[in-house]
């Protein structure tokens, strides 16, 4: 395979679009680059990070929520993404007055770099990690 672009661009399937927009939107501070009706699926929006994309699709069908274990680490698959932020005490605290359920308090993980790991709306796990 060769790469086409330097990122990677992921999809989030949401049943509640109002609370996930408000979170990527609003409390992460990610801007919102578009919105895209696909016809007979639903209203697919985009948030630019950097040269990624986080993609949330609201299905005109709502889906049920995925059951969800006692930590991110205890089920198999794609789990959570991770942000790089310059902002980490900020934006973690932010995540907090939001509401979101905090996973990992700001931790450091090896020298210079720190993170902590909050969910969103839907429960997804997100890890925000800071260089420096």
């Amino acid at each position: 395979m060769t790469s086409a672009k330097l990122s990677l661009d992921i999809g989030i399937v949401t049943g509640d679009a109002p609370p996930m927009l408000a979170f990527y939107g609003n409390v992460l501070e990610i801007p919102c680059v578009g919105e895209v009706t696909l016809p007979g699926l639903g209203v697919l929006r985009k948030f630019q990070y950097g040269a990624s994309v986080i993609k949330i699709l609201a299905p005109f069908d709502p889906p049920q929520p995925a059951p969800r274990t006692q930590r991110f680490s205890q089920a198999a698959g794609l789990r959570y993404l991770t942000l790089m932020v310059a902002d980490l005490a900020q934006t973690f605290e932010r995540c907090r007055e939001a509401g979101a359920k905090v996973l990992v308090e700001i931790t450091p993980v090896r020298p210079g770099v720190t993170a902590a790991m909050v969910e969103d709306p839907d429960g997804n796990a997100v890890e925000l990690m800071q260089v420096g």
